[in-house]
Order: C-alpha cells, then sequence, then structure tokens
C-alpha cells in the first residue's frame, strides 16, 4: 500500500532512508519520523522549514568530525603539538567557541577510548564513517564510525555526549540492532567474521559494548524484528504534538498544533525554525551561552537536587495525579506523613518526598480550582504545542491544569516557594515568566481552538504557611498588552542571535553547564557588581499596572 500522509506535501515518498538513530527515537509522533526518513519530500502548504546559513553548533557532528581527522593522520602527534594542532581546527572549521571546553575534552577521551578497544582486539582501519546499506531507494544507515581489523572484525561506535550506558536500555538496544544490521552488510572491507556495537561517552571515555555477534546472527534478528519496525517507521499516519515538533519538516502546515500566529512578537522568521518555552526564554534573558550549551545542545550537565527542587516537583506529581481524577482535591486525599498509608501519593512520592511536599499540598485544598461549580478538567500537566507563523517557532508550555469553567479557559499554574517575598503579585508577576507567556498563548488562539470566549492565568503561591492566588484576565487590554510587550521583549533577541555570547554574572554559580563554558571563571575574576542581575529584567513590568 502506498503511504499516504496526512499532511500536504511534496516529492518523492518512495526514497527512504532509516537510521539506526530513528529506530531508537522516543518520539511519539509517527508522522514526524515518517516524514524524517523520506529524505526527498517537504511540505507546500505555504511553509517550508528553515536552516541557519553557516555551520551551526552541534557539537556531535564536530565531534566526529574531528576525530575522523584525527584518525587520518600517519600518527598522532605529541600532547602539546596535538593541543595546537586541534585549536587550529577548531579556529579553522569555524566551531563556536562555546563548544571548544567541551570538544577538546571529547576528543581526547574518544582517541583513548580507541587506543583502549585496539589494545583488546588489534589495530583498527576506518571502513566508512557513515556507513549504509540498501537497493532502490531503500537504505538503512548508521550515523557513526565503522572499522575493521584484519582478521574481519567489525566494530561501529556510537558516541553518547554523556557517559556509556552501564546497561542497555531499549533506545540502546533498538539502536544496536539496526546498527549491527548495517555493519554486517556493509559492502566494503574484508568478509566480516564478527559484529560489534560499542558505546563511547564523550564526557569520559567510559566504554560499553552494546552487542557482539556473528555477522549473520546479527542480519537474522533485524529481518526478524529490525523488518516490522522499519514498516512501522515509514507508515506512520497519527500526528501527536511532541518534542520533535521543532525539528519537523512539516510544523508549519500540521493542523494538530495549535495557531498562535503572532504570540511571540516577531515579524519575520528568526535564526531558523525550531521551538522553545517560557523556561528557555527566561534561560536565554540570563545567560545565551547557557541556554545553547543546555536547552539546545543538551551538554552534560550538574544536576540541581536542592531542597526546593525537590519540593517543587513533589507538589506538581501529587497535583497531577490528583487533578487527573478530575474531582477536586479534598483533606481526605492528604494522609498525615509517616504513617503507612500515603494515599494520593502512594508509588508517585518517596516517604521523604511527600513529607517534604505535605505542608505546601495542605494549602492547595481550599484553592482548588476543581472545586468551584462547573469547572472541568481538560488538560492535566501536559505540554502545549502552537506555532507561530510569522515567528516560525513552535511555542511550548506545561501549565499544571488547564481547565473550563463556563465560557473562559483558565491556565492555571502553581508554585512552592519559602521566600515571602515572591508572594507579592507584582513580584510573583516578575519572577515567573510562564505568566505573561501562557496568557499571551491564550489571546494568541489557544483558548479560540476550546472554543472559549474568555481566558485567563491563575497562579497559586504554595507556602508552607499558607496560599496565595492571582490572576491576571486576558480581557483586560492594559494587561494583554503588558503581557504581550513581556514576550515579545524576552523573545526578540533570541529570535535572531547566532553568537550566544557568556554574560557573566551571579548565575554562574548555579550554571548546569558551567564545566564547559569558556568564560566560567570571568565572574570570580571580577569584582562584585551591586546587586543579584540574575533574574528577569524588564521595564514594563517593574511598574505592572495589576
Amino acid at each position: 500500500m502506498t503511504w499516504e500522509p496526512l499532511t500536504n506535501v511534496t516529492g518523492d515518498p518512495r526514497f527512504i532512508k532509516i537510521s539506526a538513530s530513528d529506530f531508537a527515537s522516543k518520539s511519539s509522533c509517527g508522522r514526524f519520523l515518517a516524514l524524517k526518513v523520506r529524505t526527498k519530500i517537504r511540505s507546500v502548504e505555504g511553509w517550508e522549514r528553515s536552516w541557519p546559513p553557516g555551520r551551526s553548533p552541534f557539537p556531535l557532528n564536530d565531534v566526529i568530525e574531528l576525530a575522523f581527522e584525527a584518525h587520518r593522520r600517519s600518527e598522532l602527534p605529541s600532547t602539546l603539538a596535538f593541543g595546537v594542532w586541534l585549536k587550529g581546527r577548531l579556529e579553522g572549521l569555524h566551531i563556536n567557541r562555546l563548544l571548544w571546553p567541551y570538544i577538546e575534552n571529547a576528543i581526547e577521551n574518544v582517541l583513548e577510548a580507541h587506543e583502549l578497544i585496539e589494545s583488546g582486539i588489534g589495530p583498527l582501519r576506518l571502513l566508512a564513517w557513515r556507513p549504509q546499506y540498501g537497493t532502490q531507494g531503500k537504505y538503512m544507515w548508521a550515523w557513526a564510525p565503522l572499522y575493521e581489523t584484519p582478521q574481519g572484525v567489525r566494530e561501529i561506535r556510537r558516541f553518547r555526549l554523556g557517559i556509556a550506558h552501564e546497561e542497555m536500555d531499549d533506545d540502546g538496544e533498538q539502536w544496536a540492532m539496526a546498527a549491527a544490521y548495517v555493519a554486517a552488510k556493509y559492502r566494503g572491507g574484508i568478509p566480516a567474521t564478527l559484529v560489534r556495537v560499542v558505546e563511547i561517552g564523550l564526557v569520559d571515555g567510559s566504554i560499553s559494548v552494546l552487542t557482539e555477534t556473528a555477522p549473520q546472527q546479527a542480519i537474522e534478528s533485524f529481518e526478524t524484528t529490525g523488518i516490522d519496525r522499519a514498516r512501522v517507521l515509514m507508515n506512520s499516519y497519527d500526528a501527536t504534538p511532541c518534542h520533535s515538533c521543532g525539528d519537523c519538516k512539516a510544523a508549519g502546515s500540521c493542523q494538530e498544533l495549535i495557531p498562535v500566529n503572532g504570540m511571540l512578537g516577531q515579524s519575520e522568521r528568526g535564526y531558523k525554525s525550531r521551538s522553545v518555552s517560557p523556561r528557555e526564554l527566561e534561560q536565554y534573558s540570563h545567560c545565551p551561552a547557557q541556554w545553547l550549551l543546555d536547552s539546545e545542545l543538551h551538554l552534560p550537565k550538574d544536576q540541581d537536587d536542592g531542597e526546593g527542587i525537590m519540593r517543587g516537583k513533589a507538589v506538581h506529581r501529587w497535583l497531577a495525579v490528583a487533578h487527573a481524577r478530575s474531582i477536586p482535591c479534598t483533606v481526605a486525599d492528604l494522609h498525615e506523613p509517616g504513617s503507612d498509608n500515603i494515599g494520593l501519593a502512594a508509588g508517585v512520592l518517596s516517604s521523604e518526598e511527600y513529607a517534604a511536599a505535605y505542608p505546601f499540598l495542605c494549602h492547595h485544598i481550599d484553592n482548588c480550582p476543581l472545586a468551584n461549580d462547573g469547572s472541568t478538567a481538560l488538560i492535566v500537566d501536559q505540554n502545549i504545542y502552537g506555532f507561530d507563523h510569522l515567528a516560525d517557532v513552535t511555542v511550548v508550555s506545561k501549565p499544571d491544569l488547564i481547565y473550563r469553567i463556563g465560557d473562559t479557559l483558565v491556565a492555571r499554574e502553581v508554585k512552592t516557594t519559602a521566600r515571602i517575598d515572591l508572594v507579592e503579585k507584582n513580584a510573583a508577576y516578575d519572577r515567573y515568566f510562564q505568566v505573561p507567556f501562557m496568557l499571551t498563548m491564550l489571546l494568541a488562539g489557544l483558548a479560540e481552538r476550546f472554543n472559549a470566549q474568555n481566558s485567563k492565568v491563575e497562579l497559586e503561591i504554595l507556602t508552607p504557611d499558607n496560599s496565595y492566588n492571582w490572576t491576571w484576565g486576558s480581557g483586560d487590554p492594559i494587561i494583554s498588552a503588558v503581557a504581550a510587550g513581556d514576550v515579545r521583549r524576552a523573545a526578540s533577541e533570541w529570535h535572531r542571535d547566532n553568537v550566544w555570547e557568556t554574560r557573566p554574572g551571579p548565575q554562574c554559580s548555579w550554571c548546569p553547564v558551567a564545566q564547559w563554558c569558556p568564560d566560567r571563571d570571568v565572574w570570580k575574576e571580577t569584582p562584585k557588581a551591586e546587586g543579584n542581575h540574575a533574574g528577569r529584567e524588564d521595564p514594563a513590568s517593574e511598574h505592572a499596572p495589576f
């Protein structure tokens, strides 16, 4: 049966190229993958994905390219000479300087891992850098180097930004199955006697052998189970908004994305087609480089497991379970911490997490939005995806609850804090960018998608001793204009930036990717400026008329 996509595309749908990474994709959108593996089709409904000019920051690709150049050298130079060579290549390839610390560390680890592997299985010759196998316009390939020994051992490698898996998960199993098949079937080199799939962690040089099998066994394994998965990838129809929307070649023509044209306040396309959330715009305002290394490139980072972070996550997980019942939260739902029965928290929170969340949750009961007569829960703790055609950006937000009461659509955000200075309405608005972001999203098209005549954002702030509830309604033109201005200013620089300069400041002390930042020590060496300017600064919000 011929695949006929539900979205309007043009090009040859018969040319299919599936990678090992596609097999391991956790995308929940079947149409995204079906379009992705068809490399010769594109959207035609007045929209085509835009790509950035020049060399985009992409650490995995940079590491692979530099490792390839290093392996082509007749011999590796001394440590000092190698450092000079590597710096020269980083400059010559115009790799963004923000990536230099990570890439330098990764290249050293890749080469050390290579030597260690050779000490075990013998000398390796690079057979192909992106091996593929197929005929008649249908190909399997792997974005990974393929090596062979003089004895016919073939090794294909997967690079991870972090550390290699100690135990193979489903993602690794799927990748290994597809990669082993490509390695076994690749036409070239000497006849294969053994196929190895190896994973190398770039952050520390860790090595994990994902599979080691005879070539025929690798082929039979794929033909037994992999073919069916390939058919699923090729022939999926269902479109489900998810994290892949920012990379989808048909996002601008997908009817599953809520139209929110003009929401970001940008009059034209920016750096490229992509997605953004309120948290990401907040992070960018703190430091563009931090946003790039963390949110965009997902470099390994230090996890913030502080008490406040843990408590906030616990409260949100409990509320998600409670509100998913579509009934009001009551005192009976909250059992005393320390007892054997912790009620709704069972299986969701540990005893320690529940004890930390309990005082805050107690103050939610009297303000549960589902206790209002006529209220109906619509979306509970899920991402909402819209598309701003003017900006060419997928916008993403995750309110704790979207509910309807009468003809009004309400987005409820819940925050926990022990700081009394953040509970006043204007201070809360300035602190939580989700408020203007959600308010603008409601006005731009979210409320219309649910056929609501009115909309508003509610912010519920829980403290150990009280709760505070603030409301901003879209019906007030002044409030709406201020919120739209805040979103426009927050998105403006991010929308066009292609340099992502560092912004040294107090935020460096808690930056999750500081270990990779070339300017990580600048703030320590600079006399402390007055005040802490790590927060969102917006003159229009300082005297918000609320």
